[in-house]
C-alpha cells in the first residue's frame, strides 16, 4: 500500500491473489455454483453451456486477469479495502472477479447482442454509472429495460436484433451474427414497427 501497489511486492502480491482466485473461481464454474453468485451481485446472466475444467479454469484465468486490472485501479488505490470491515482482501477481490465474469462468459459462449448490452464490459459502470449517464449500468435500470423489452418483443431473437439496432450495428453486421440475412432482420424491424400500439 505504501508503494502504491507498485514493484518487487505488488507483483508478489498479485500473483498470489490470482492464483487464489482462479482456485476459488475454476471450481464454481465446473460446479455452476459462479451463476449464482452472479445473480447475487446483480450480473445475472444466463447458462447457455456446461464446461470442462479445462475450459474452467482457461474462464478463470481470463476473469482473474480483467479483475486484477480493475481491483488495482478501483479498489486498492482508492483505497477501497478496509481490512477493519471483516472481508479478507482475497475474499473482497473474488468479489471482483464475480463483477467481471458475466462479460468474460458472454465472449467465450457466443453471447447475445442482449447480453452485450445488458452487461457493460466495465463493472466501474454497473456500480457507478447513474441512469442518465447509462441506461444499461445499473442492475436495476438493466432489469427494468429487460421486463419492458420483453412485454412488448416476446420474441428473444428480436430482442437482440432491436438492441443490436439501439448499439448502433448495422443490419448487415446483425444479421451475420445472428446467421440470417439481412433481408430478414429488416423484415423483422419492418414487422415491428406495423404492430399496433
Amino acid at each position: 500500500m505504501w508503494a502504491q501497489y507498485t514493484g518487487r511486492e505488488w507483483d508478489l502480491f498479485r500473483s498470489a491473489l490470482a492464483e487464489y482466485a482462479v482456485a476459488v473461481l475454476a471450481e464454481w464454474i465446473f460446479s455452476g455454483r459462479i451463476f449464482a453468485e452472479c445473480q447475487k451481485k446483480g450480473r445475472a446472466i444466463r447458462r447457455r453451456r456446461r464446461v470442462d475444467r479445462d475450459d474452467a479454469l482457461g474462464l478463470a484465468g481470463e476473469t482473474a486477469v480483467h479483475a486484477l486490472r480493475f481491483f488495482h485501479q478501483h479498489v486498492l488505490l482508492p483505497g477501497l479495502w478496509d481490512v477493519t470491515r471483516g472481508a479478507t482482501i482475497r475474499t473482497y477481490f473474488v468479489g471482483a472477479c464475480i463483477l467481471h465474469f458475466p462479460n468474460v462468459y458472454n465472449r467465450s459462449a457466443g453471447g447475445t447482442w442482449l447480453d452485450s448490452l445488458l452487461t457493460k464490459e466495465d463493472p466501474a459502470t454497473t456500480l457507478e454509472a447513474s441512469a442518465d449517464e447509462n441506461e444499461f449500468g445499473r442492475p436495476d435500470q438493466r432489469a427494468l429495460v429487460m421486463s419492458a423489452l420483453r412485454k412488448v418483443v416476446p420474441d428473444s431473437e428480436t430482442r437482440e436484433i432491436v438492441l443490436g439496432t439501439a448499439a448502433e450495428y448495422t443490419q448487415k453486421e446483425i444479421a451475420d451474427r445472428l446467421g440470417m440475412t439481412r433481408k430478414a432482420v429488416e423484415m423483422r424491424l419492418s414487422h415491428l414497427h406495423r404492430k399496433p400500439k
